[in-house]
């Protein structure tokens, strides 16, 4: 026998907090690339035409990520928070970052003939976001600000810490202006300019003081380059 619930009357209350179906995008040229927030990555081929044509599967790609980008002008599709193994996703590590290999987005095996990689960070729990910037992708964990730059074989990437304690709030609230990067932290807001900085915030208690952590992958960053202002 099912418990029944009738019309107007309030559901019981749960401490369960479900991600949302949080998407990301970037080109490369002119196709478009999607990751699914701890799903698979995705394209959209524009040579296959508008009618009909829905974004797939990346043949061998991640199937459980974070997130990604697009790197240049290197190309390589890099995934954020993703698999160890590739195709299982109950191995998703959220914080190993795994690139394919250059140009080919269909080659994620690391080998002599291959510049596919993977690298793994450790300050934080998960890694929440990447942008690029000036001759490097800035890259959060909950935690920690990161400079991923192309290095070129052996190794390809490089990684390291730019800062602690300045982590990302969501995986859309950091945008990079004229080569400096600006983002939202759990309790404060930042700028990378060559060093971490806190940016002053009149209404930060205000905002802070009020604002429900689990919904922090709500959070979005823009220009407003009329005013010269970057807005949340």
């Amino acid at each position: 026998t099912w418990n029944t619930e009738t019309w107007g009357t309030a559901r019981s209350t749960s401490n369960v907090t479900l991600d949302m179906g949080m998407w990301s995008f970037d080109n490369a040229g002119e196709d478009l690339y999607g990751w699914k927030k701890n799903d698979s990555t995705y394209v959209w081929d524009t040579s296959a035409g508008l009618a009909n044509n829905r974004m797939t599967a990346v043949t061998n790609a991640p199937t459980a990520s974070v997130t990604g980008l697009v790197s240049t002008p290197d190309r390589h599709l890099i995934c954020f928070g993703t698999e160890v193994t590739i195709g299982t996703p109950s191995t998703q590590d959220t914080m190993l970052i795994r690139w394919s290999d250059q140009e080919d987005f269909t080659n994620w095996t690391p080998s002599v003939s291959s510049t596919s990689g993977e690298l793994q960070v450790v300050d934080g729990t998960t890694l929440k976001g990447g942008i690029r910037s000036r001759n490097t992708i800035h890259v959060w964990s909950d935690q920690a600000l990161y400079s991923l730059q192309y290095v070129g074989p052996p190794f390809i990437f490089a990684i390291s810490q730019l800062g602690t304690n300045c982590g990302l709030i969501g995986p859309h609230a950091a945008i990079n202006v004229d080569g400096i990067s600006y983002w939202m932290g759990d309790n404060n807001f930042y700028r990378f300019d060559g060093r971490v900085d806190k940016l002053d915030c009149t209404v930060r208690r205000y905002l802070y003081d009020d604002f429900n952590m689990t919904q922090g992958d709500k959070v979005y960053a823009a220009v407003n380059s009329e005013f010269h202002e970057v807005i949340w």
